[in-house]
C-alpha cells in the first residue's frame, strides 16, 4: 500500500488564502486538482463525490489538491460566480507546477466545480500549458 502524506495548507489566491487539502503519494506520477460543488448550496472540499474523485486519483499516483472555494471553510473572499474561482484554481495550478514540476495535470470536479474546471482548462490551453485530462 502506498503511503500518503496529507496536509491542510493556505495557498495565496487572488482574493487571499485558499484552504487546500494536499495529499502526496510517495512517488507522484501527476498532479490532480479536484473541485467541489456549488459553495452556495453547501459544497465543500469534504463533499463525498470530491472525496471519491480524490481517492481515485490518489490511487493512480497523483498529488491531489482539493481546495475550498472562496468564502468556504478557511478560504478568503466571497463567491464570485466562477470568475474569481477560476483565477484561484489557476493560482493553485501554478503552485502545484512550481512544487511538483510539469507533471501531467488532471482537472476534476463535480457540478459547479466541473464547470470551473472547464474554464481553467480553457485558460491553460490558451497559454500553451494544457491539462492532460479533464
Amino acid at each position: 500500500m502506498t503511503r500518503i502524506v496529507a496536509s491542510r495548507v493556505l495557498i495565496e489566491g487572488a482574493a487571499g488564502p485558499i484552504e487546500t487539502l494536499i495529499e502526496v503519494p510517495e512517488q507522484p506520477r501527476g498532479i490532480a486538482l479536484v473541485c467541489h460543488p456549488h459553495p452556495l448550496f453547501g459544497g465543500t472540499l469534504e463533499n463525498k463525490i470530491a472525496q471519491t474523485l480524490a481517492k481515485t486519483l490518489r490511487s493512480l499516483g497523483h498529488v491531489v489538491l482539493r481546495p475550498n472555494f472562496r468564502g468556504v471553510g478557511a478560504s478568503a473572499g466571497t463567491h464570485d460566480e466562477g470568475e474569481g474561482e477560476t483565477e484561484d484554481m489557476l493560482a493553485l495550478v501554478d503552485y502545484a507546477r512550481g512544487r511538483w514540476g510539469e507533471s501531467p495535470l488532471v482537472l476534476a470536479g463535480y457540478s459547479f466545480g466541473a464547470w470551473v474546471q472547464t474554464r481553467v482548462a480553457k485558460r491553460l490551453a490558451e497559454h500553451g500549458k494544457p491539462a492532460r485530462r479533464l
